[in-house]
């Protein structure tokens, strides 16, 4: 019985070895440029990567098998699209907003307040609302 639950062990280590790899072997495939790559993993079981391109800040978000979910990069007010600009200005003020990535798509992620009220809003480059959450609700 100890010898199964050893071999169960070493098997879960070796797998979870493997996972890393996984996370490392697709991050540097798609970001061979990258610079200062600090990998976490969160309560989820996702692997998150911070990291530099230039002078751009980013987060590679991957599975525990190594596919990637998405990319967020920080940008300027002056890089976001003149439509999504435009979205922005129903907002009293606009605190945050990163461009994201994912194998579905490009879009904005923004945080914004209303009446006292902070939100995470998602907008594509024609300036639409995709979703609007409260910040206080949203889980990253």
């Amino acid at each position: 019985m100890k010898y199964l639950i050893v071999l169960c062990l070493i098997s879960f280590q070796f797998l979870l070895a493997q996972t890393n790899d996984a996370v490392k072997r697709t991050f540097d495939s798609m970001y061979p440029n990258a610079q200062e790559a600090k990998y976490s993993k969160d309560e989820n079981g996702n692997y998150h990567v911070l990291f530099d391109i230039g002078e751009k800040e980013y987060e590679a978000t991957f599975d525990i098998l190594g596919n990637w979910i998405k990319t967020k990069m920080e940008i300027e007010k002056e890089e976001l699209p003149f439509n999504v600009k435009k979205t922005l200005e129903s907002f009293d003020g606009v605190e945050s907003h990163e461009k994201v990535f994912t194998p579905k798509g490009e879009f904005y992620e923004c945080v914004v307040f209303k009446k006292n009220v902070d939100y995470v809003v998602f907008i594509n480059e024609k300036g639409r609302v995709l979703k609007k959450i409260k910040e206080e609700d949203y889980d990253d």
